[in-house]
């Protein structure tokens, strides 16, 4: 059995090794994710990292489940893995252990049984509601609870009295006895283990579980009236094997969903509103980012993000964004509402970035110059270059871009480059030279789609 699985699992390296060699030769096809982590799995399975190969094939299962490639070099893996996983010589086993190495037979399972040059003593045998197979010359066998080896023994025991050196094989040909059941955000339903299973495997070989799903709350109930709950975004993301536990027959293995759980973020005001699940840990920035970030009007500096306890959170994204202060970039938790307030409908808002103290958007109910604008934001920082000041208009795509030296107003008084400020300008204080425009505007251009700005002057 061992020879057939080492053969069976070459011939399935060598295949993939195959398809690698035939992929497609032109380098820049953009190659699919759950490619990707199935190329790496077999890296790391070709250098016997087993855990690393699994952990890798989990997420390409899970970005796409019908990906065959991946099913078939997992199966592979834990046909060998179940041969290799024997008790260790010396070593006192617990029962439990002992069964979750070797699959228990039981009611409705089907042995394949073969007798080495007795052609009618080899079949196919099912084992009855009592726990017990027929087989010829010996009779009734009670087989409940037994697994293959020990069935294997039983058999040549008894046959010496009929066969001089009997030589016998057992297998399992279907898994029935060792039942599970899933309810709640996968495919619900009773199945049959397929010899010993861990529960991601598991749940990856019947088609994983849906979007809704709480992944971090799986609850197990055991036949003895037990329970344990799983946190599978610990197996998925940080590989902690311990988490990913051996299934029983009887198990009942219930995935909550994200709402009833309460593992949703709730976001108000300027930005999309809605309820989003909390899939795994994120922080207040990145997560305003994953849903597309805020509105053009939102006053990012008074975010206010409530716990579910009541506690109340007042968060300033331009020290974020713009100082790097990540004490304000609070990890999320299940239950927590974020609100976005607007900026006051009047007046006008203008964008400064740059090489200025206090950068963020501003309202100026009046009309202002450029320079009480950067007073405004805390004056120039020691690397601003006061000569090259950018400050841009109108679409983003065709902009009007206006470079103002300051420099004169500070030395000589000079007023020409003060401007007055139009709604929704945005000013750009530079600490290098730049000369194109291109360049600039790409530097700035992932700040302010991130707050809703570029968004709105592409619309223009």
């Amino acid at each position: 059995m061992r020879r057939k699985i080492l053969i069976l699992l070459f011939c399935f390296v060598t295949v993939t090794s195959g398809v690698i060699t035939v992929a497609p030769t032109n380098a820049f096809a953009a190659e699919a994710p759950e490619e990707k982590h199935f190329q790496r799995a077999l890296r790391h399975y070709l250098k016997d990292e087993v855990n690393s190969a699994i952990y890798e094939l989990n997420k390409s299962l899970l970005i796409n489940p019908d990906y065959e490639k991946a099913k078939e070099l997992l199966s592979a893996i834990f046909e060998k893995q179940r041969v290799k996983e024997k008790p260790i010589p010396g070593r006192i086993m617990l029962p439990e252990e002992s069964a979750i190495l070797e699959y228990l037979l039981g009611p409705e399972d089907v042995v394949a049984i073969e007798v080495w040059g007795e052609d009618t003593l080899c079949g196919d045998y099912r084992v009855d509601t009592k726990g017990n197979i027929s087989f010829p010359l010996i009779g009734e066998i009670k087989v409940a609870g037994k697994g293959v080896l020990e069935l294997k023994e039983i058999l040549a025991s008894e046959l010496k009295e009929y066969i001089i050196g009997p030589t016998v094989s057992v297998a399992v040909k279907e898994y029935k006895s060792q039942k599970v059941t899933v309810l709640g955000e996968a495919k619900p339903g009773t199945y049959a283990l397929r010899g010993p299973s861990k529960l991601l495997e598991f749940l990856t070989s019947i088609g994983g579980f849906t979007e809704s799903a709480d992944t971090s709350k799986v609850i197990i109930a055991r036949a003895d009236g037990s329970s344990v709950t799983i946190d599978l975004n610990k197996i998925l993301f940080k590989g902690e094997e311990k988490e990913n536990i051996y299934l029983q027959s009887g198990d009942r293995i219930h995935i909550p969903s994200l709402k009833a759980s309460g593992s949703e973020i709730t976001v108000l005001g300027e930005t999309k509103p809605g309820a989003y699940p909390l899939k795994r840990e994120i922080r207040v920035l990145d997560f305003i980012a994953s849903i597309g970030g805020t509105t053009k009007d939102a006053d990012i500096s008074r975010i206010r993000l409530t716990r579910k306890d009541g506690t109340l959170h007042l968060i300033n994204l331009n020290r974020i964004l713009f100082e790097n202060d990540e004490k304000e970039n609070l990890v999320l938790e299940p239950g927590d509402r974020i609100y976005i307030p607007s900026l006051a409908k009047s007046g006008q808002k203008i964008l400064i970035l740059g090489e200025v103290k206090s950068p963020g958007v501003y309202l100026v109910k009046e009309r202002i110059r450029l320079s009480e604008a950067i007073a405004r934001a805390g004056s120039f920082s020691e690397e601003a270059i006061l000569s090259r000041i950018k400050v841009i208009r109108g679409n983003l795509e065709k902009p009007e871009v206006l470079s103002l030296n300051l420099a004169k107003l500070l030395k000589k008084g000079e007023k020409r480059d003060d401007i007055f400020l139009e709604p929704d300008d945005i000013v750009y204080v530079p600490k290098s030279f730049m000369g194109n425009v291109n360049y600039y505007i790409k530097q700035v251009l992932p700040t302010i789609q991130l707050i809703g700005w570029g968004h709105a002057i592409l619309k223009d």
